[in-house]
Formats: C-alpha cells, sequence, structure tokens
C-alpha cells in the first residue's frame, strides 16, 4: 500500500518533495535543513572542502549519518557531515558515465538514491541503474 502526502508549494526552486528529506536541494554550496511540517528553514551551511566552497549541490540523500549529493553537471557525488558542512569524500562516477557514454548518447550523472543499504547512482539519458553497497 503506498501513502499519498498531500502536495506542498514552497519557492526554493527545489525540484524535489520537500517530505522525502530534511535537507533542500538548490544548486548552490548551501544546504539548508527545514522543517518537514511547515517548510521553514531551520538551518543552513555551507559546503566546503579543504580550499573553497563546493557548488553546484543537486540531489541530496542521507547516508548513514552523511548527507551525500550529486555535483551539477559533473559526474561526481560529494559526502558531506551534515553537522558542519565539512566534504568527508568524494564518489568518482567517471568509469560509470564513461561506459555509458560509449554505449550511446547519454549526458553526466544526475540522481543518487540510497534504501538504506545500496546507493543507486544513474544519469540522463543512460541505460541502467548502479548500485553499490557502501563500507561502514
Amino acid at each position: 500500500m503506498v501513502a499519498v502526502t498531500p502536495r506542498m508549494t514552497h519557492t526554493t526552486g527545489s525540484a524535489g518533495p520537500p517530505w522525502t528529506s530534511q535537507a533542500s536541494d538548490t544548486p548552490s554550496a548551501t544546504v539548508r535543513f527545514r522543517n518537514p511540517a511547515t517548510f521553514r528553514v531551520e538551518r543552513e551551511f555551507e559546503v566546503r572542502d579543504d580550499i573553497r566552497a563546493v557548488g553546484a549541490l543537486d540531489e541530496l540523500e542521507f547516508v548513514d549519518g552523511s548527507v551525500y549529493a550529486n555535483i551539477r553537471q559533473s559526474d561526481r557525488v560529494v559526502r558531506i557531515d551534515p553537522e558542519n558542512g565539512a566534504v568527508t569524500g568524494w564518489l568518482d562516477l567517471a568509469p560509470i558515465a564513461e561506459g555509458e557514454r560509449r554505449a550511446g548518447e547519454v549526458d553526466v550523472a544526475n540522481s543518487i538514491a540510497w534504501d538504506g543499504r545500496t546507493l543507486y547512482v544513474t544519469g540522463k539519458l543512460w541505460r541502467s541503474v548502479y548500485g553499490r553497497a557502501l563500507l561502514r
């Protein structure tokens, strides 16, 4: 049985429904945590690696205490500490993306999903969805 959640209107530019994640994604370096009932911003931080802000964050997922986000128009996913916005790791999807490109006309990685065991990735016009269990 599927539970239907009422649609919520907001003006952040985020394409995702607000009830699927506590964090909202905008193509910037800022992550905003919102109250799921009111959608009011409760806190926010800028995502930074050792040198600079990491922008173009898109498609956020909570994975075992970290936030993962793909970097818009790239084949990379960043792992973020949700307490302070520090980059704690990167996933390089270029080898998978290159395999997809050899098989046909496709674009960059643009979607990630987590089911509690496996991180799934795919891209624009990709033929496949790839799953990978993450080391804990």
